[in-house]
């Protein structure tokens, strides 16, 4: 928590950071913080997928300064409407690529042995 408080606040003093996209650097550290969270609840593979499409749409959307001063807010626990919006969009958009992406069980349904049909039918 402390190297990201310090590799934050350095980005913050840099010049320029409103139209600066999200480093390599940052991006790498939000895989490694997301993916320790998420592995013992739902497994590397699936943890992996879902942080590296999180990331992906907070790159695209987000510039330096916006996903800065999201984490910030994530970290202080003080998210805005519009930042909640923006985490809420970016889920709902992994959660769809990623249900694409897994197939679903099939589901094998009990065949009824020779006369259970008939029995059931008189209930």
């Amino acid at each position: 928590m402390l190297k990201t408080a310090l590799i934050f606040s350095s980005f913050l003093f840099s010049s320029g950071i409103a139209t600066q996209e999200i480093p390599q650097e940052l991006y790498d550290l939000g895989m490694k913080e997301c993916t320790t969270s998420c592995t013992p609840a739902f497994g590397k593979a699936v943890c992996f997928q879902l942080c590296q499409c999180s990331m992906n749409e907070f790159k695209k959307r987000l510039q330096l300064k916006e996903y800065l001063s999201l984490k910030a807010a994530t970290l202080q626990g003080n998210i805005s409407v519009d930042q909640r919006k923006v985490m809420d969009s970016i889920a709902k958009t992994c959660d769809a690529k990623l249900t694409l992406k897994v197939p679903k069980p099939k589901i094998k349904k009990p065949v009824p042995k020779p006369g259970e049909l008939k029995k059931q039918e008189k209930k």
